[in-house]
């Protein structure tokens, strides 16, 4: 994956191997990869001016 990036290609994702098998691969399925793909949660979103103004 590093070597795709370092050339500059663009790395997507697509549906399970299940589904291209029986034919259901769909062109609008294939997107760029967002952090919760690799994280298998929703993204925890930060709040950094928040954390800054608090009275510790």
């Amino acid at each position: 994956m590093k070597f795709c990036v370092d050339c500059g290609l663009n790395v997507l994702i697509a549906q399970g191997i299940d589904e291209v098998v029986d034919g259901r691969l769909m062109k609008q399925n294939i997107r760029q990869i967002k952090i919760e793909d690799l994280l298998g949660r929703d993204e925890v979103k930060i709040n950094l001016k928040e954390i800054r103004n608090t009275d510790a």
